[in-house]
């Protein structure tokens, strides 16, 4: 099963389920920003991500974001993942440069 993307030809509850899938993804990234930052400096000095910082990430499926759905994944599609990705950049460079001035 491939990622399903706007005009593609199947039927509605795949789309459905595809693009719900997506915008609940999305929306929990965005839930989890302030966790990861909290936990930035933690991090720092531990050398690897927080336990917590993890477990949130895992029970947000994130970690499993783009793992088809049938293998029981989310199977976010590339332009959805790409976008999280740029975003978290962009948040992180702007965080950088405040701190910087």
């Amino acid at each position: 099963m491939h990622a399903v993307r706007d005009g593609d030809s199947v039927d509605g509850s795949a789309y459905s389920r595809a693009m719900t899938s997506a915008s609940s993804i999305v929306v929990a990234a965005r839930d989890l920003a302030d966790l990861i930052e909290a936990n930035a400096d933690d991090g720092e000095r531990i050398r690897r991500l927080p336990l917590t910082t993890v477990k949130a990430l895992n029970d947000a499926q994130l970690l499993r974001m783009c793992v088809p759905a049938a293998y029981g994944g989310p199977e976010v599609d590339p332009v959805t993942s790409a976008t999280l990705s740029l975003s978290s950049i962009t948040r992180i460079s702007s965080r950088l440069s405040d701190a910087t001035g």
